[in-house]
């Protein structure tokens, strides 16, 4: 067996691989290394400027969608203020389509601000003295030159005559 000592002498008299050899006071990162990790980091920012648009779309869906529930919040609150200390419940003929900006402004229907559209209808068959049910259809945006490109949601309540 060959002694420890031995051993050692044989792995000091090794010339280290070129790679591994550094000049005396040479500091910082070699080509070999920085290549990789800028092949890392390109692959890396790629990834996550691939998500920004993805991002941008669902920040303005959730503004979208904000600003409907203003919007029909708003016209729940005209229907029950509207039909207090009233005999009848109003009629279909007196809710006509509104149309609303982005922000929820009640603005012409041909503006070019014209964002949301809402229609409501009575649901007679429900009507009772004290109560009636209305369905709220609310569609944006209202220029969207195709119906699938529309969003819609249908909202139902129930408004209730206080003594």
């Amino acid at each position: 067996f060959p002694s420890h000592d031995n051993r050692s002498r044989s792995i000091q008299g090794r010339v280290p691989p070129m790679t591994m050899m550094k000049k005396p006071g040479s500091h910082g990162f070699s080509l070999v290394e920085v290549a990789p990790a800028m092949a890392i980091l390109a692959v890396g920012m790629t990834g996550v400027l691939a998500l920004l648009p993805v991002g941008l779309e669902a920040a303005r869906q959730v503004h979208a969608e904000t600003a409907a529930a203003q919007v029909v919040r708003m016209k729940i609150s005209d229907l029950w203020l509207s039909n207090q200390g009233k005999a009848s419940f109003l009629d279909g003929s007196t809710l006509l389509p509104q149309t609303f900006t982005a922000e929820g402004v009640l603005t012409n229907s041909n503006a070019a601000s014209a964002y949301f559209q809402i229609e409501m209808a009575k649901d007679v068959a429900t009507e009772t003295p004290d109560s009636c049910r209305y369905y709220l259809t609310l569609r944006w945006p209202v220029r969207a030159t195709l119906e699938k490109n529309q969003q819609k949601r249908v909202f139902v309540t129930e408004v209730v005559k206080t003594p």
